[in-house]
């Protein structure tokens, strides 16, 4: 099936209108801050994968990337084996910034868990339709033109009307990693089972009517937001079904349908995912390019 018609049809899929973006709940105005505070910290979490943390005044709703890297200064045999570009260990592309917090998804390599130790962290960001929603396209400008301070600077310096970009750079210390022995006496908490579910469903790679799809599950979201109908909503969230299962939702805008949601089953046990809905299977499944 065609990426498009997808598209097309997932505006025909039933909306939850119970809240978040795009539903008309009250907001109060944001004002653009004389200065822009970025303040990011280092968390160890399940399975010793590292969340970066912060508070901002940028606004919410503003999706933002996190690049964490070895750089120049801590190229280590722990990561030889591993491809990164420019010192590139893990990211995540989708942090939305919600009352004044953000929260990335659990960073972990493949081969191992990162090390303990300080890694410059990238906090990085585009203003276009294809990384904002309109409403913070309305207050940062198209471009970023209305943002200004050091953690913005010119995409294309040379150019005189170059677009503005999120690029800052900090160096965070990152905690030390679990002991094995200890970790395998804990026993998980809830909440800590409804982000290994979130975890599970937003890295599974699914067969789809016979053929398996060449992008994660929310690699496959990121495809689909190539249109501008298609942006992200009040995020991921999951909630426990039964056994050691969990439903996990992803909550997106659907043109002028509104919110919507795409919901997977998540079983912790078997490390299994399976779509529910519509919505779910189309962004499960993306041809390979």
């Amino acid at each position: 099936m065609p990426p498009i018609i997808v598209i097309l049809a997932l505006q025909f899929v039933a909306c939850d209108k119970s809240g978040g973006p795009g539903t008309g709940t009250a907001r109060a105005a944001y004002t653009l801050p004389e200065h822009f505070t970025l303040e990011p910290a280092a968390e160890r979490g399940p399975e010793d994968r590292i969340f970066i943390t912060g508070h901002t005044n940028l606004p919410d709703g503003l999706r933002i990337g996190v690049e964490v890297g070895l750089g120049k200064y801590r190229m280590t045999d722990d990561f030889l084996k591993i491809p990164w570009k420019a010192g590139l260990i893990a990211q995540d592309y989708q942090v939305v910034i919600s009352d004044g917090k953000f929260r990335s998804a659990g960073l972990r390599p493949e081969q191992a868990p990162i090390p303990a130790g300080k890694y410059h962290v990238h906090f990085l960001a585009h203003f276009n339709e294809a990384w904002q929603t309109p409403e913070i396209l309305a207050i940062a400008g198209r471009g970023g033109r209305n943002l200004l301070g050091p953690l913005f600077k010119l995409e294309e310096p040379d150019v005189i009307d170059s677009d503005k970009v999120l690029d800052y750079v900090v160096t965070l210390e990152f905690p030390n990693a679990s002991d094995p022995t200890k970790e395998a006496r804990t026993i998980p908490s809830e909440s800590s089972k409804e982000q290994l579910a979130i975890e599970l469903v937003k890295k599974a790679v699914l067969v789809v009517d016979g053929s398996r799809s060449s992008m994660t599950v929310e690699d496959g979201f990121s495809f689909f937001r190539k249109d501008p109908e298609i942006r992200l909503g009040s995020g991921w969230s999951a909630t426990p079904s039964e056994g050691n299962t969990f439903l996990v939702s992803l909550s997106f805008i659907n043109g002028k349908a509104g919110e919507d949601r795409a919901t997977w089953s998540a079983d912790l046990s078997a490390r299994k995912v399976k779509y529910i809905n519509k919505a779910a299977k189309a962004f499960s499944w993306i041809p390979a390019q």
